[in-house]
């Protein structure tokens, strides 16, 4: 009775699960004795409803609810002082029972476990990142999460395990909490902002406006510059190769050899006739001089990894916008757009932003082009305010396109809206562009859902990334039409649309193609 007596002054009286209504459903608030500022908090963060399977309704459970092994015996058994935090006590728990270099266990059914990098620092003495904190919560941006839950059905993560601190609220409360010292640092939180896909989901639908693309940028850069967790050698290799883009061009050219012959296997590289020595800018050059439109004059962002791999797109956009009567200007000594740096969180984003603002100034366009959302995104950061950045398929969208006769090849087109357009770039692709391209299409279920490629995401969180994409490719095994097209207006999202074909996740044979790319005739 003592213990019950105890449990009640906490969580208060009430019934579980609530009363039902017609319908089948309901729910019981609970009501939380106590008046303080810790007291709101919990109150706030439990006044969460859901529907558990049946119509019954239930509570999530609340971020500071007190510790129940601390609360029964009287005292800490923690060893560190928990004061009856749970999230303390679970800390504590999970590094007694797994070590320090085991991150937490995941909350759904599997038990798998994700991998984190070096963290020299140990325990939780670790540095923290203090300057950039002290940034974010100088404007109050991670304390304006009202935790109403909009976020939990749209985060990926958090549908894929169901863990509360693997969705956009229950980060930025890690994230405040470590930056106001009421947490430890340890590797509980970066193993949860590894986790984060960096969808932006979240964003359109958060009705307090949370930044949270920025907050994970300046979070994901703290870690890294901290040294609490760093990305793979790899991709640190690839980092610093990307910021050299004609070193990366000519290193790729072999791959581009293999790709063109169709001898590069690997499950990230869709096929293609990709262009080996030609560059897009002299291919610009040379359809201007042979067409000289009239038209609107744009800056085209080609990219890094795009020229370097996968030109035959630029190409196709090149033809499009001249055909459409475009002007296309492709600015000299433009770089890498620093999306690869903000997914890794290493330095040297703002160099080359620098370098991208010097090549886009002062060339007389009415506005930049990007035919790949992620690149169009970082391309909108860097160049706010001083040039308008529009998707492709966007402007084209806004000028008229023309359209291309119906196409006798029997194929469906399904379309797939990547996320750093929609949730990102906040814009679609216009359905008169999709009707332009003479397919019959559709756009695909779900298809404002991430797929899991995250930029770097298929490359550092693997399993998750192939579990968020199989539960969104599996329409494609019953998908109608003699020959299927799976199109969106991303590179990296074809990438992973491709990895489907070789994981076994869809079992019939279908193409990976850019919007774009249906756009295109080739006549010219």
């Amino acid at each position: 009775m003592a213990r019950l007596r105890r449990l009640s002054r906490i969580f208060g009286r009430g019934s579980w699960p609530g009363p039902r209504r017609k319908d089948g459903s309901g729910i019981r608030w609970r009501r939380l004795a106590g008046s303080g500022p810790e007291d709101d908090a919990r109150r706030r963060d439990s006044l969460v409803p859901g529907t558990a399977p049946g119509g019954r309704a239930f509570l999530r459970r609340p971020l500071l609810s007190r510790c129940c092994a601390c609360l029964f015996q009287g005292r800490c058994r923690c060893g560190i002082q928990c004061r009856g935090d749970r999230r303390a006590h679970g800390v504590a728990l999970g590094r007694r029972r797994r070590g320090l270099d085991q991150p937490p266990r995941r909350a759904s059914g599997s038990r798998r476990r994700g991998t984190l990098g070096a963290w020299p620092h140990g325990g939780m003495g670790g540095r923290g990142m203090s300057a950039t904190d002290s940034s974010i919560l100088g404007n109050d941006l991670l304390s304006n999460c009202v935790h109403c839950g909009f976020c939990l059905e749209v985060c990926p993560t958090y549908q894929l395990t169901g863990d509360e601190n693997n969705s956009p609220r229950g980060r930025l409360r890690l994230w405040r909490e470590e930056a106001e010292g009421k947490i430890p640092q340890d590797k509980w939180t970066d193993f949860y902002t590894s986790e984060c896909v960096g969808c932006l989901a979240c964003e359109p639908a958060c009705p307090a406006n949370v930044p949270y693309g920025r907050i994970l940028e300046e979070t994901r850069h703290a870690h890294v510059a901290g040294r609490r967790w760093l990305p793979k050698p790899e991709l640190r290799l690839a980092a610093a190769a990307v910021a050299r883009k004609k070193f990366f061009d000519v290193a790729l050219l072999p791959a581009r050899v293999l790709r063109k012959a169709g001898l590069l296997p690997h499950p990230l590289v869709f096929p293609g006739a990709t262009p080996v020595l030609q560059s897009t800018a002299a291919y610009a050059k040379e359809l201007m001089a042979q067409h000289r439109p009239d038209g609107p004059r744009v800056a085209l962002l080609t990219g890094c990894l795009m020229e370097a791999l996968f030109r035959e797109i630029n190409f196709a956009t090149v033809r499009v916008l001249i055909a459409n009567n475009v002007q296309v200007v492709i600015p000299d000594g433009q770089g890498c757009c620093g999306a690869f740096q903000e997914h890794t969180g290493l330095d040297g984003v703002e160099k080359l932003r620098d370098v991208n603002r010097q090549a886009f100034d002062r060339l007389g366009v009415d506005c930049a082009v990007a035919n790949s959302a992620g690149c169009g995104l970082s391309l909108r950061k860097t160049l706010e305010g001083a040039l308008p950045v529009r998707d492709v398929l966007g402007f084209l969208g806004e000028i008229g396109v023309k359209a291309l006769p119906p196409r006798r090849e029997k194929a469906r087109v399904y379309v797939d809206l990547p996320c750093h357009l929609v949730h990102g770039q906040r814009a679609t692709i216009p359905e008169s562009v999709l009707d332009a391209t003479g397919y019959r299409w559709q756009f695909a279920p779900c298809a404002k859902d991430c797929c899991g490629s995250g930029g770097i995401y298929n490359i550092q969180k693997k399993e998750n990334a192939r579990e968020i994409l199989a539960k969104k490719s599996a329409f494609l095994n019953d998908a109608e039409g003699d020959s299927v097209i799976l199109a969106t207006a991303n590179h990296v999202c074809m990438m992973q649309w491709n990895s489907a074909r070789w994981g076994g996740m869809v079992r019939r044979p279908f193409q990976v193609r850019h919007v774009i790319q249906l756009l295109d005739d080739g006549e010219l």
